[in-house]
């Protein structure tokens, strides 16, 4: 956003739980190929979704349209061979789930 760069990540502008975000990259190709399903979640005053086992949480949509809009436009622009994962820990994941992300990452460098 700073150099005047398109989004070209889906997972702008959304968040989710630290082991959905593992699974995400573990098997991102599966999880892109999959449909949003917005689900009722009175908790949060955004829309939320499933991608078959894990939740998104669009905190900047205003309504399920606009976050499915933006999600499919990005996902659609994924460079597979240029892929920049960045995590921010908050404590709870396991020293497992980084092998296992780090695996992921090493395969297809």
């Amino acid at each position: 956003h700073r150099f005047g760069q398109r989004f070209l990540s889906p997972t702008i502008n959304m968040w989710f739980k630290q082991d959905d975000f593992i699974k995400f990259c573990c098997d991102l190709k599966h999880y892109i190929s999959c449909e949003l399903v917005f689900i009722n979640e009175e908790e949060y005053d955004y829309p939320v979704a499933k991608l078959d086992d894990i939740y998104l949480y669009f905190n900047h949509a205003k309504t399920k349209d606009e976050a499915a809009e933006n999600w499919n436009k990005r996902k659609s622009r994924i460079n597979y061979d240029n892929l920049y994962i960045l995590l921010y820990d908050r404590g709870n994941v396991s020293k497992e789930e980084y092998l296992r992300l780090n695996d992921v990452v090493q395969l297809h460098m």
